[in-house]
């Protein structure tokens, strides 16, 4: 079974080669790397609530002003 950080540096490496390559545009590289991060569940639900919390405080700071 892989480690999930190995899994982890081997998807950002993925992500990274699409982008430099430029063969896809950066943002659908980006969506796909996170699908990716999704659905082989890398990120623990602790990390999810971290960045879902940060991606609010984000929203609500560039919502407001």
């Amino acid at each position: 079974r892989v480690s999930p950080a190995a899994l982890a540096v081997v998807i950002f490496l993925g992500v990274y080669a699409l982008i430099v390559s430029e063969r896809v545009h950066r943002t659908l590289a980006a969506l796909l790397g996170a699908s990716v991060v999704l659905l082989t569940r890398v990120l623990d639900q602790q990390a999810q609530k971290l960045i879902a919390q940060t991606f609010a405080t984000v929203n609500q700071r560039l919502s407001s002003g």
